[in-house]
C-alpha cells in the first residue's frame, strides 16, 4: 500500500492557501481587464413613475419640479424610480427626473442607474419613441440607454443598451435592457 508523503493537515492548509490566493487574484483584477470584450448588460426592471402638472404636486423643496411647472414653464415634470436586475452588473437603481414641454415631445432623458452601495453608478442618455397603445391605455415604448459615465466600480463606463417595454395605466413600467458596457483602458 502506497503511503501519502504530504500529511494530512499539510494538504490542508496547502488547499486553503491556493483557495485564498485564487480569490486574492479574482478580488483585484482591474475592470480594464474586461475592457477588450466589453460587459454584457442585461437585465429587467420595473419602474413607477409620476407626471406632475402643477407646482402644488412637487415634492418639499423639489426646484427642478417646481421650476419646471411654474409659469413662464408650464410644463410637465415626470419622474420615475425602480429596481431591476441585470445578468452580470447585478440589482441596479433606476432614475429619469425630466421636464417635459408642453407639446411633450419625446427627447432625450437623462437617467441614472445605482448599484445597491449607492457608490457605484452609470448615468447616460436615453432616446426612444411610444408605440400605439391599446384601448385599456396600455403603452409600448422603446428606446436606447447610451452609457456615458460611471462612478465606482463603473468608472470610466461606455456603452449602449437597446430598451423595450411597456408602461401600464397605473403609472408603472416594466421594460427590458439589452447592450454593452465597456471600460476605457488608462493605460
Amino acid at each position: 500500500m502506497w503511503r501519502n508523503p504530504v500529511p494530512k493537515k499539510n494538504l490542508i492548509l496547502i488547499s486553503l492557501s491556493l483557495l485564498a490566493l485564487a480569490a486574492l487574484i479574482v478580488a483585484f483584477t482591474p475592470n480594464t481587464t474586461l475592457a477588450d470584450e466589453g460587459v454584457p448588460i442585461k437585465g429587467t426592471f420595473t419602474v413607477a413613475f409620476v407626471f406632475i402638472e402643477s407646482a402644488d404636486a412637487c415634492g418639499a423643496g423639489d426646484t427642478a419640479c417646481m421650476v419646471c411647472t411654474n409659469p413662464p414653464s408650464s410644463g410637465s415634470f415626470i419622474e420615475a424610480q425602480g429596481i431591476g436586475d441585470t445578468s452580470r452588473l447585478g440589482a441596479l437603481f433606476f432614475e429619469v427626473r425630466k421636464c417635459l414641454d408642453s407639446t411633450l415631445t419625446p427627447s432625450s432623458v437623462a437617467f441614472t442607474l445605482t448599484a445597491p452601495n449607492g457608490k457605484d453608478s452609470l448615468t447616460g442618455t436615453l432616446t426612444g419613441a411610444l408605440g400605439t397603445g391599446d384601448a385599456e391605455s396600455f403603452q409600448p415604448f422603446s428606446g436606447k440607454l447610451t452609457f456615458t459615465e460611471g462612478t465606482g466600480r463603473f468608472r470610466d463606463a461606455r456603452g449602449s443598451a437597446k430598451l423595450t417595454g411597456v408602461a401600464s395605466p397605473n403609472n408603472m413600467a416594466f421594460f427590458s435592457v439589452d447592450g454593452k458596457l465597456e471600460f476605457r483602458d488608462d493605460d
